[in-house]
């Protein structure tokens, strides 16, 4: 048995009795991308039998990657850790049926961030086509689990894991070129897709190797696939955290990934910008778009956070509490200092905010327990007790009062007003 890199010789061995062989090159192989082929010369034979595939290892300088990172301050674009792919000698057209595609062997490594590891899910490791159209895949998932895979939605084929959780498919039909969506579903014998690998893999890929949309160009339809993320989020009602989310899609891809922190929150404000797309999808205008995208809600709380916001418009008093709130924003915002701490009974020298801070403790907890039961809607009607006590405050209490103390108390109930006012949406954004 001989390895070549190049044509050139790296190492060679006897296979024993059972046909096994172990080799180790006396040399480490340069950096670089090496292409090894594996040969057999069996006894009496004078020409070698070449092995059905080809591996192709990707050798890192690690001497190169911290000379640039010290001159440039930046990560080399090449990875830390070796790579090494079996990838069909002759591609897919001279490959038998039973091979597949090419095969992961060493994958770059997950970096130590203290993260802890993503629960069991599926995933593509490897694709192979040819201009004829003929397309084989791999990856991984659950050990002897069903796996399915779409192209723009359309199944072109199923497989089922290995005990070890390896996947292969090549699908019947041949492909046309063109650009495609790929999606892989791990799924139950009853049909339920319990992991997939889809979207957010593009997405968390593509914005970590610098591809982002520009303009009009967008080739990778990178706004599509955020779009399809916030729409599988929130019209599955998945209580998901979208940063974790984005944190567990990037590790698979190791140190092919410079910096995956920074490109990950480039890719969150990228995605919440198409949040207000989906919105407008379900009718919202732009001011209700942006009330409800500006407060802190998953993307599984859209829908629902929608319907309160546009209920609540409807109301007689939405239009003063929307006004007051901008006006409860803009004094905080000139405040000085940072505005913190409970209010102060005692200092409430006013009838009007006297008025105001005991429609708050009426109202507040009302309006929260509503939103903690999902009741966005009855969240915010809830608030609409609170227009005359604020009308009031507004018309009677001087905010900035000589008294450091009073000015001072007056700022917080202020906050606990804006706190309450704004779980579900920013109604400020509703003020014309």
């Amino acid at each position: 048995m001989t390895v070549t890199d190049g044509g050139s010789p790296v190492a060679s061995a006897k296979a024993d009795q059972r046909g096994e062989w172990v080799m180790l090159p006396d040399k480490p192989l340069p950096p670089g991308t090496r292409e090894l082929n594996l040969t057999e010369t069996r006894p009496g034979a004078e020409t070698p039998v070449p092995a059905d595939k080809v591996v192709v290892v990707t050798v890192p300088d690690p001497a190169a990657k911290s000379a640039e990172s010290a001159a440039q301050n930046a990560p080399a674009p090449i990875p830390t850790a070796p790579m090494a792919v079996a990838v069909p000698r002759d591609g897919l057209a001279g490959a038998p049926p039973t091979m597949g595609g090419s095969s992961l062997l060493q994958a770059p490594p997950v970096p130590d961030n203290g993260a802890p590891a993503p629960p069991g899910g599926v995933s593509v490791e490897t694709m192979d086509y040819d201009p004829a159209g003929r397309v084989a895949l791999g990856g991984r998932a659950a050990p002897n689990s069903a796996v399915q895979l779409y192209l723009d939605n359309i199944l072109v084929g199923s497989a089922h894991t290995d005990p070890k959780g390896n996947w292969r498919l090549t699908p019947e039909k041949l492909i046309d070129p063109g650009v495609y969506t790929l999606r892989a579903d791990q799924v139950t014998q009853g049909g339920k897709v319990v992991a997939r690998a889809d979207k957010l893999e593009t997405l968390v890929g593509l914005f970590g190797i610098g591809s982002l949309p520009t303009g009009d160009r967008d080739p990778f339809a990178l706004r599509r696939h955020a779009l399809g993320v916030i729409r599988m989020l929130a019209e599955k009602q998945l209580p998901l955290d979208l940063p974790a989310l984005l944190d567990a899609a990037a590790r698979p891809f190791g140190a092919l990934l410079a910096d995956p922190a920074q490109s990950n929150a480039q890719l969150l404000a990228f995605i919440h910008e198409r949040m207000a797309g989906y919105l407008r999808e379900l009718g919202a205008s732009t001011q209700e778009a942006d009330a409800v995208i500006a407060a802190p809600l998953r993307a599984s709380q859209l829908p629902q956070a929608l319907a309160a916001v546009r209920a609540f418009a409807q109301l007689p008093e939405a239009p003063a509490l929307a006004a007051a709130n901008k006006r409860v924003g803009n004094i905080l915002k000139k405040a000085e200092g940072e505005v913190g701490g409970a209010v102060q009974p005692g200092l409430l020298r006013e009838a009007a905010e006297k008025a105001l801070y005991d429609a708050l403790q009426a109202v507040a907890p009302q309006a929260d327990a509503a939103f903690e039961q999902g009741d966005y809607t009855a969240s915010l009607q809830r608030l609409a007790a609170l227009k005359s006590p604020v009308d009031a405050f507004f018309d009677g209490v001087m905010v900035n009062a000589d008294d450091p103390a009073l000015k001072a108390n007056r700022l917080r109930l202020l906050q606990q007003l804006h706190r309450a006012m704004n779980r579900v949406a920013d109604l400020s954004r509703l003020a014309a």
